[in-house]
């Protein structure tokens, strides 16, 4: 989630907790700030950051155009 629209999002949906991947910590968090001032908040969560979900769906797409084996 881009910053800007995460902390858009934290403002309109006001959760009570953030989460966040393994890549950041509880002070690299973008939206920590938005999150403290609505009294939530922030987690880190996940396992080791060794992919990313770009490279997944990409890989998704990828497969979705080969041929199906019958």
């Amino acid at each position: 989630m881009p910053q800007a629209g995460g902390r858009q999002h934290c403002a309109l949906a006001i959760p009570d907790v953030h989460c966040k991947g393994t890549d950041y910590t509880e002070a690299t968090v973008p939206e920590r700030e938005v999150m403290r001032e609505l009294g939530g908040a922030v987690r880190i969560v996940g396992d080791g950051k060794n992919h990313s979900t770009r490279d997944l769906l990409a890989k998704i797409l990828r497969r979705s155009k080969e041929p199906m084996d019958h």
